[in-house]
């Protein structure tokens, strides 16, 4: 998971669009328990940015009721080309089982991976520190 996260936050960069003033006032945080890498939402918007070693601004996410969903389309590098990639994040915060499951539709295939939630991030110390990572 870090590594579709992480390599996807980096190659896309070339399409990256710039986050939005918004993005410091996102309230929820789920991601990997490394603690780095996931998304950052505001749930009053639906804007979402996913974390790592940069932000990375991603397709506006839809309530499900239970969770979140982006269904985000972007021309990536890979290698000496590029190739378009079509993923369909769904952000599950059950507090009992708390995932992230991504469909990839290009190449097909469908992973999903335990997660860790901060539901506060304007008094989580960790949540704020994501959002000062420089964008992508």
């Amino acid at each position: 998971m870090r590594r579709v996260l992480a390599g996807a936050a980096v190659s896309a960069a070339l399409t990256a669009v710039p986050a939005a003033a918004d993005l410091q006032n996102a309230n929820l945080w789920i991601g990997l328990g490394n603690g780095v890498d996931g998304f950052l939402i505001n749930e009053d918007t639906g804007e979402a940015w996913m974390t790592g070693v940069c932000l990375k601004s991603i397709a506006a996410v839809e309530s499900t009721g239970s969770g979140w969903v982006s269904h985000t389309v972007e021309t990536v590098s890979v290698g000496r080309g590029v190739t378009v990639l079509d993923q369909t994040f769904v952000l599950n915060p059950d507090p009992s089982a708390p995932s992230i499951t991504v469909q990839n539709r290009t190449r097909g295939g469908v992973q999903t991976f335990p997660a860790v939630v901060e539901g506060d991030c304007q008094s989580s110390s960790a949540c704020r520190a994501r959002l000062n990572a420089p964008v992508c």
